[in-house]
């Protein structure tokens, strides 16, 4: 059974997962303080002494009951006190927040000038130094954190992102944090998800989001408990990348300004010397199309008071739509250093039910409303953000990318497409990435790279259904026609069409992967504008390829981490089977 949460209900709400030592119950506790349990938080010991285990840090046990305190793997409650900190009756630190330069009082970022790390020796390469003098570079650091409910649905979905984070090494420590959960039995589905040798994997349950609100509420509401109560809480000078569950990593993200020339190519337009590089009073997030949030100016000026003289949201609002194209049409991935977010996140959290329920009086639906609180809420507190283009690919159907006049130009959206465009999508044959393509590879791989200065997007967010035309003309093979039930009139992927209850067990198939060479089939020839146009429910590509390679890309992304989750939790054996037809896409 899962853990269960004891009186202090809120600060309780903690992280837990599976344990995976040959350790058995009665020592767990011995095993934790020898450094055995890896990667993964720890699930209650059941020992009568020791009411609810918390998490880990750096590979070896915290524990906040009975104060034991480790920080570190290595700092005692007394050796925390020692440094300058504070450790409450539980055990937990109650300096949190706060940097190691301000608990130690030394200088926390150090330049490179010393030591013989040849790996270290890189332009812009900052060292800092942990609370037992090690230095470390600060992408070890980074919190990669993404909000879920309790729902199959998105356990599947954490799933394939953990698994992604893996295949390119992505560093960091990442966190799920879990609202919703109604009973034990949900609680130890979410923690079978594996942390697939990630460096270090945190799960935080936190209470259910407000009633009132809409589901999105638990994103706010979760960051907000996480900063709260984590196990492991970021120093204020730490990033925090802010994800959404339905993404998938094909290149690593780092902070680091030599990997970061990349993305420079990309830009629309920029400020003169503007970084690229997230960092106190600096956050930075991917450009959305979701267009300034002057539409729900008056919830700050009911809110916060003040007019555009005095009042941050309100200020930015007034200086015109091109500027809140520019600064505030943003989304995941948000980076924001953590002591900006202990600030901004309960602000977001107060912000978005007020924008949801006017959303819905225009008639909107409310589904954007959290992105936009989050623009304003940044607004309030003067935080500017840096837009990138490229973080991502998501909607095929984005238009390319215009720079004649680069200043008005915010509202064309590429995404980063353009990677793709004149190279994957175009490759002849004899080219080498004309068999890299996802939807020809003959080994059925998805396209990544371990290397941050790849070129390519580092995302791929599957948040739209994609679909090619079962039936493109009268005398097609035989084979295509059978894609798909016949009362499909659409073959694809959707993540609202997966088989949220089943398709994580070991009976379940895999995905077919109906591409060229596979039978003949051409998945590429149907996802032609000629054929486009004539099926009912699809648009025409103003780019021609971009549906087809998105599609083929997340299906083998998906695949890939099915197989891995099921060598985890299927030792008897899994269906391989890539016989699946996603219904009704």
């Amino acid at each position: 059974m899962a853990p269960v949460a004891p009186r202090r209900e809120r600060r309780r709400h903690g992280a837990a997962s599976t344990l995976r030592t040959g350790c058995g119950a009665a020592v767990v506790l011995a095993c934790a303080l020898a450094g055995l349990y890896r990667h993964h938080t720890l699930q209650s010991a059941r020992l009568a002494d020791i009411s609810y285990y918390r998490g880990y840090l750096d590979g070896k046990a915290e524990t906040r009951a009975g104060g034991l305190g480790l920080l570190n793997g290595r700092a005692s409650a007394e050796e925390v006190t020692a440094s300058g900190g504070a450790v409450g009756e539980d055990g937990a630190r109650t300096d949190v927040g706060k940097s190691v330069a301000e608990v130690l009082g030394i200088e926390r970022d150090i330049s490179l000038g010393i030591g013989g790390d040849d790996e270290r020796k890189r332009p812009g390469w900052k060292r800092r130094m942990d609370i037992n003098g090690q230095y470390y570079d600060p992408d070890d650091r980074m919190r990669l954190v993404f909000s879920t409910d309790c729902r199959p649905y998105q356990n599947w979905q954490s799933v394939v992102l953990l698994h992604s984070a893996s295949e390119v090494k992505q560093r960091g420590k990442f966190v799920r944090i879990v609202s919703g959960c109604q009973s034990d039995a949900q609680r130890e589905e979410a923690l079978l998800v594996p942390s697939f040798g990630l460096r270090a994997f945190e799960t935080h349950f936190a209470p259910p989001a407000r009633n009132d609100s809409y589901p999105q509420q638990n994103r706010p509401d979760g960051l907000v408990d996480w900063l709260e109560n984590s196990i492991d809480p970021p120093a204020n000078d730490d990033l925090v990348v802010v994800l959404d569950p339905d993404m998938a990593f094909m290149k690593p993200l780092s902070n680091r300004p030599e990997n970061l020339e990349w993305a420079k190519r990309w830009r629309i337009a920029h400020d003169e010397g503007e970084s690229l590089v997230a960092g106190p009073g600096h956050p930075v997030a991917q450009g959305y199309a979701i267009g300034p949030y002057d539409e729900y100016v008056e919830i700050c000026k009911e809110m916060f008071g003040g007019d555009e003289e005095t009042e941050g949201c309100q200020r930015e609002a007034a200086m015109g739509r091109p500027h809140g194209w520019r600064y505030y049409s943003i989304g995941a991935p948000y980076l924001t250093s953590a002591g900006d977010l202990r600030k901004l996140a309960p602000l977001w959290s107060e912000l978005t039910p007020p924008t949801w329920r006017t959303a819905k009086a225009h008639g909107h639906g409310g589904l954007l409303s959290d992105m936009f609180a989050y623009s304003m809420a940044a607004a309030h507190l003067g935080l500017r953000f840096t837009r990138l283009e490229s973080f991502m690919i998501s909607d095929p159907v984005v238009g390319p990318i215009k720079r004649d006049n680069p200043a008005g130009n915010w509202h064309y959206f590429p995404e980063g497409w353009e990677m793709f465009d004149n190279t994957y999508l175009t490759a002849e044959p004899g080219d080498d990435l004309y068999d890299a393509h996802p939807c020809r590879n003959p080994e059925h791989r998805p396209i990544r790279s371990k290397d941050p200065n790849a070129t390519l997007p580092v995302l791929l967010h599957y948040c739209q259904s994609l679909r090619v035309p079962r039936k493109i003309h009268p005398d097609q093979p035989p084979a295509l026609e059978g894609l798909a039930h016949p009362s499909h009139r659409n073959f694809g992927w959707s993540k609202y069409r997966n088989d949220d209850n089943t398709v994580m067990q070991c009976s379940h198939p895999l995905l077919m992967e109906p591409w060229a060479p596979n039978q003949g089939i051409d998945v590429m020839e149907a996802d032609k504008n000629i054929y486009r146009e004539k099926a009912q429910g699809l648009k025409t590509m103003l780019v021609e390829g971009r549906n087809v390679f998105e599609m083929c890309q997340t299906m083998l992304m998906f695949n890939a981490a099915m197989v891995a989750y099921k060598k985890v939790h299927c030792p008897a054996g899994f269906n391989a089977n890539k016989t699946w037809l996603m219904g009704a896409v």
